[in-house]
């Protein structure tokens, strides 16, 4: 009989304790929340152009020169938020069986230059496209993409295929050790574009002709 005793009071007991822990019991409300990051933007600091030098006929190629070796930053111009000249000059001249041969900015032809910025230091995914026309196709075969190492005169712009797409990061200066990098802006990068033109009509002689290629920068 004792221990048929002993167990009831500890049933008692833990029905007891039971309802301790109920009365004890507590609710709290608290918050969630983030801040949306700042968007990702694409501004066109120089308008790519081929100039007047294609002829009319169909079939017609030529070519702007913008290969990373002719467009780097050894004078500090691309990466630095200045003109491209001087070591870079042979960059934009254009040639080929459907134009007439001509150094950069003669005939009105051009790099297209293009600023990529956002969050510093964040990491960047860009893709040039090709656009394909009834007048003309355009390539963006030649070109590069802005590249920060943070190393003295350790900066270049990095070769690209069109359509696609290249992990990059937007310059950080405050992980750059390169003082010549306080010149260009935080947080940004640089697209340079020369490219391919094909001809895929007969066109009109002494006229205008335009068409819209797309750059695609994500996070």
């Amino acid at each position: 009989m004792k221990n048929i005793n002993f167990k009831k009071s500890l049933l008692v007991c833990a029905v007891s304790l039971g309802s301790i822990s109920a009365a004890n019991a507590a609710t709290g409300t608290f918050d969630v929340g983030f801040r949306t990051i700042t968007d990702v933007t694409i501004t066109e600091n120089q308008a790519l152009s081929f100039g007047a030098t294609l002829f009319s006929a169909t079939g017609g190629v030529c070519d702007m020169l913008a290969t990373a070796a002719t467009v780097d930053d050894t004078d500090l111009n691309i990466v630095r938020d200045t003109p491209i000249t001087g070591v870079a000059s042979t960059a934009g001249a254009v040639s080929g069986a459907g134009c007439i041969d001509t150094a950069v900015g003669v005939s009105g032809n051009q790099l297209g230059i293009y600023t990529v910025a956002g969050i510093a230091g964040a990491a960047v995914k860009i893709t040039v496209n090709e656009v394909l026309g009834a007048e003309f196709n355009y390539s963006p075969n030649q070109g590069c993409i802005s590249t920060y190492d943070g190393a003295d005169d350790g900066d270049s712009c990095t070769s690209f295929f069109p359509g696609t797409t290249v992990n990059s990061a937007l310059l950080d200066i405050s992980n750059d050790t390169d003082p010549a990098d306080g010149a260009a802006s935080d947080g940004t990068l640089k697209i340079v574009l020369g490219g391919t033109v094909t001809l895929t009509a007969d066109l009109a002689s002494d006229t205008n002709y335009t068409q819209q290629f797309t750059i695609d920068a994500t996070y």
